[in-house]
């Protein structure tokens, strides 16, 4: 009797998971995994009706995949080499791209695209050569996509109480600033002096010395292109930050995270940090300080506690543009079904239509906005945005791609904000004299094509060099001992063939 009651059972379950799958055997909602940073605010712990209405619309459930941007390629390439890639990964895979692909970890997208018109709108050059590889494409380009942007990739935001109480001016040079944290160190003992959102933004307050670390240069010795970590710009970049660390005026955990204890932001926002180097992203400043700023303290416009400040420039008063690349792009994993991969672009498509853009920029219709005179007038709160109502906002605008320059001129939006683009601005007015062309696009786009793979972690070689016994200089020479042993001049050898 045993083994028919156990034959029963199995087919019962089986019968129940057909009737679960649906007429056509796909699972209803259908259940798509997805990773990236924000991808926690897709949570299903959150009471957030612009997901929920995404979900209904296509039949989907989200299920996120938080993933720290500090290590994410690490966490990537174990994923790829497990074949345990989500269904969506959000992700800025110019060094990985290839990596990705040989260790069949993606998905390209279909040769023909028609079923999703508004999509295929984005898919055009120099996005589709950029993630084009053995004549497939492999990516879809998001808005944090740019090929070579010149805008500065992060600020200091300074409580003003500080600015006040020590009596000093905002800092210009790299002096002014050692001068200007001291002071506070002097004054109060008990604050950091500066802390920073990612460890990969404390590298980046000495950007001037090398801007362009991450990606490729010209090298006007062998006249070529070299990745700017091989440089000994990249090594003066970490040795101006020394004085700053040995001095004890960085946070002495911040390359600490997701360790249990306050982020750079938590320390900030509670007053126990009195600066923090800071991404100049509108999105990203609306959707994570302003957002929590809001929550903590909800009588104080943050415009009145805190100011902008630029990143130091040299000692003649210059200041580097940032000409970088950034292949940010949607990948989607080898085991997506041509069923859930034709699901989750025509929600993309969706995304992408005007409708879904109005979605994006104004929420849902009747509820968030409504028409007036053919225009759209907002229904929000004076001082609510759409970050603070929907969780999944911070997400699903990002999603598609070419919808920055919308926000950046959005007429609504919220006083620090908009300081934070005119600041922006006027950086720019600042370096029109002082264009630093230094990095290739195709420079980075060969790599793919030369069959290469070489990513070293650097803020992990950063925090080494910084912290290094025998000095920054040392410690860099035997790190590029160590790029040799790995094979990185045959790497330059081959992108230089390639670029002839």
């Amino acid at each position: 009797m045993r083994p028919l009651c156990l034959g029963m059972t199995v087919i019962l379950l089986w019968l129940c998971s057909c009737a679960a799958l649906g007429e056509e055997g796909v699972e209803s909602p259908m259940v798509i995994t997805i990773a990236g940073e924000y991808a926690e605010s897709l949570s299903g712990d959150y009471d957030d009706p612009l997901r929920s209405y995404l979900e209904e619309k296509f039949d989907i459930s989200f299920v996120p995949l938080q993933v720290d941007t500090a290590d994410a390629s690490y966490f990537y390439r174990l994923r790829a080499a497990a074949n345990e890639f989500p269904d969506i990964m959000l992700y800025d895979a110019q060094w990985d791209f290839l990596y990705f692909i040989q260790a069949n970890a993606l998905r390209p997208l279909p040769d023909i695209l028609s079923d999703y018109p508004n999509l295929r709108e984005y898919i055009t050059y120099p996005y589709a050569r950029n993630l084009q590889y053995n004549g497939k494409i492999w990516g879809l380009p998001r808005s944090l996509y740019s090929e070579e942007q010149r805008l500065p990739g992060y600020c200091v935001l300074i409580y003003k109480d500080y600015l006040s109480r020590t009596g000093m001016d905002v800092p210009v040079t790299l002096e002014d600033w050692h001068a200007f944290l001291s002071a506070i160190q002097e004054l109060d003992g008990g604050t950091i002096p500066l802390v920073s959102q990612t460890p990969w933004a404390m590298f980046n307050f000495s950007y001037f010395y090398a801007p362009f670390a991450n990606t490729w240069i010209w090298d006007t010795e062998i006249q070529g292109y070299v990745p700017g970590f091989y440089t000994q710009n990249y090594c003066e970049r970490i040795a101006a930050l020394r004085s700053f660390w040995d001095d004890g005026l960085i946070d002495p955990n911040f390359m600490d995270v997701n360790c249990g204890r306050p982020s750079g932001v938590d320390r900030f926002l509670l007053g126990q940090a009195a600066c923090i180097v800071y991404p100049t992203s509108t999105h990203v400043l609306m959707s994570e300080m302003m957002h929590r700023w809001s929550q903590v303290y909800p009588d104080i416009p943050i415009e009145d506690r805190v100011e902008i400040a630029f990143l130091p420039c040299d000692d003649s008063g210059q200041y580097s543009e940032s000409h970088d690349l950034n292949m940010s792009a949607i990948y989607f994993s080898a085991n997506v079904s041509d069923e859930k991969l034709d699901r989750i672009l025509s929600l993309l498509d969706y995304l992408c239509s005007p409708e879904g853009l109005m979605l994006r920029r104004w929420g849902l219709e009747g509820v968030d906005y409504v028409i007036e005179e053919d225009a759209p007038v907002s229904l929000l709160e004076e001082g609510t945005t759409l970050y603070d109502k929907y969780p999944s906002y911070s997400l699903l605008r990002i999603l598609p791609n070419l919808d920055d320059a919308y926000i950046r001129s959005d007429p609504s939006l919220p006083a620090f904000a908009g300081l934070l683009n005119e600041k922006c601005a006027e950086w720019e007015t600042l370096c029109e004299q002082n264009q630093r062309h230094w990095t290739s696009l195709k420079a980075n786009t060969v790599l793919t094509d030369s069959g290469t793979y070489f990513n070293p972690n650097l803020t992990e070689i950063s925090f080494r060099m910084l912290t290094a016994p025998e000095g920054v200089e040392a410690c860099f020479e035997e790190i590029r001992q160590e790029f040799l042993e790995q094979g990185i001049e045959d790497l330059i050898f081959k992108v230089t063939i390639n670029l002839q």
